[in-house]
C-alpha cells in the first residue's frame, strides 16, 4: 500500500494548522490590547485557513476510504495506527511523525482559543460592569406611578 497521498495531504493540514495557530497567538494580542480592526482582519485571515482545512478534511477522507478498501477495513475502524500495519519503515516513521505534529498544534490551538474566550468573556464582564456602574443598563424597574427606581450616573437624556 502507497500512503503518499495521504501522507501529503495531512502535510498540507499540518501547515495549515501551524498558520492557524500563528494567526491565534496574534489574534490573542490583539485581544490584550484591544485592537478592534486587528481582530477582524485576524478574524478573516483564520477563516480562509479554516475553509481550507474544510476542504483538505474532505480530500483526506476520500483517500482514507481508498485506504480502507485496499487493506479491508471498515472506513470508520481506520485509524493511523491501523494504517502504519501495512507501511514500509520509511511512510511509517513520515505518518507517525506527522500524527505527533498534527496533535502537538491542535493542543496548542485549543489551548491558546481557551485562553482568547477567557480574556473575550473578562473584556465583556468589565465592559457589563462599566455599564452597570454608569447606570446604562436596561434593568429599569418601575414603582406604581411608572418612575424608575434607580439611580444613574449619566443621564441618558444629555
Amino acid at each position: 500500500m502507497d500512503a503518499s497521498r495521504l501522507i501529503n495531504i495531512l502535510e498540507q493540514q499540518s501547515s495549515a494548522y501551524q498558520v492557524l495557530v500563528d494567526l491565534s497567538k496574534k489574534l490573542q494580542e490583539a485581544i490584550v490590547v484591544n485592537n478592534i480592526a486587528k481582530i477582524d482582519s485576524l478574524i478573516k485571515m483564520q477563516m480562509t485557513i479554516v475553509m481550507k482545512l474544510s476542504s483538505l478534511e474532505s480530500r483526506r477522507s476520500k483517500v482514507a476510504s481508498e485506504i480502507s478498501q485496499q487493506v479491508d477495513v471498515p472506513k470508520g475502524e481506520l485509524s493511523i495506527k491501523e494504517i502504519k500495519k501495512y507501511l514500509g519503515e520509511v511512510q511509517f516513521s513520515e505518518l507517525e511523525n506527522l500524527e505527533k505534529t498534527l496533535n502537538d498544534k491542535i493542543s496548542a490551538l485549543s489551548e491558546i482559543n481557551s485562553t482568547n474566550k477567557m480574556l473575550i468573556k473578562n473584556g465583556l464582564d468589565l465592559i457589563d460592569y462599566s455599564l452597570e456602574v454608569l447606570g446604562v443598563t436596561n434593568d429599569a424597574t418601575y414603582d406604581k406611578k411608572g418612575i424608575t427606581n434607580h439611580k444613574k450616573i449619566i443621564d441618558e437624556k444629555v
